[in-house]
């Protein structure tokens, strides 16, 4: 093994003085942060014991312990791990209210972003799952007032760490319907990730947009756009069946992306073409039973 980095050795430091083990990773206090003068008791540091990378999701400082890089992971797999460590992490807006739970589910000031939750048939209770929510004024030379938000996280679930988020025009006023942070690393992401890892033989559904993913919560995932290469190799490793369901005008593009899967070695996934100029949030009712009738796939 080569002779450890001064880095590493900081960075082993913390682990073993503030780490918390756990079966895949250890979390710790990040010691960058601290010299930078965050003082904090959150592990915002965390090491993936098997792949050998650690970084911090509030400061971002990443890297890999040398000994890893011969440990046999195969060269797609070191590659998957460096576009993991590179995703850019947020903290959430120091303004965010969810509007699902708490007080911004019944808050004067939370109504506007309520009401249009609402018209798009989302339920208090995903809502509240999704962690569906608004700002209440510009931050960071972003403005995403006036939009409901809607949190990326990461498969863990963790609401202080954000991966992105998606901003929806609620007034009807703004020149562009969908916003998104500067800096999100929408290629290297899906909408729902967790989905992705659920151990069950129920389909989960991949859509394009993360508000078409909602009607059918927990069950589905956005690609957030056009699928990247990255997603594919997410999307390959999920062992649940896969029903690819983009809007109307994008089924050239679903009956691809199966196609792309299934070279991959994914067994049980297919497609249904929506008609055009239709969303999967406008196709509840069919979307559902082809979920539930894998028959009516195509593959």
């Amino acid at each position: 093994m080569s002779q450890s980095s001064p880095r590493e050795q900081i960075v082993r430091r913390a682990l073993d003085e503030t780490g918390q083990d756990s079966a895949r990773n250890i979390r710790a206090v990040c010691p960058f942060c601290v010299r930078e003068g965050h003082f904090t008791v959150k592990r915002n540091l965390s090491f993936n014991k098997t792949s050998g990378w650690w970084s911090c999701w509030r400061c971002n400082k990443k890297g890999r312990f040398s000994g890893y890089a011969s440990d046999g992971t195969s060269s797609s797999e070191a590659r998957d791990q460096a576009n993991a460590a590179s995703v850019l992490v947020f903290a959430p807006p120091q303004s965010y209210i969810p509007i699902g739970s708490g007080p911004g589910a019944s808050s004067p000031l939370t109504a506007a972003a309520r009401r249009y939750a609402a018209k798009r048939h989302l339920s208090p209770a995903v809502q509240a799952e999704a962690y569906l929510g608004m700002v209440l004024r510009a931050e960071d030379d972003q403005d995403f007032t006036g939009r409901l938000i809607i949190p990326v996280l990461p498969a863990s679930g963790d609401r202080e760490h954000w991966l992105g988020w998606i901003g929806r025009d609620f007034t009807g006023r703004k020149a562009d319907k969908y916003k998104y942070p500067v800096g999100m690393s929408r290629g290297k992401i899906v909408y729902n990730e967790a989905a992705l890892h659920v151990a069950s033989d129920k389909p989960v559904l991949v859509v394009e947009g993360a508000l078409d993913v909602l009607p059918f919560w927990p069950d589905g995932i956005a690609v957030l756009g056009t699928y990247s290469e990255y997603q594919i190799g997410m999307l390959a490793k999920c062992r649940r069946p896969i029903l690819v369901a983009l809007d109307g005008d994008a089924w050239d593009k679903a009956r691809a992306l199966v196609w792309y899967l299934t070279l991959a070695g994914h067994k049980n996934c297919g497609w249904i073409r929506l008609p055009p100029k239709k969303d999967p949030d406008e196709m509840v009712t069919e979307i559902v039973y082809s979920m539930e009738h894998p028959d009516t796939w195509t593959r």
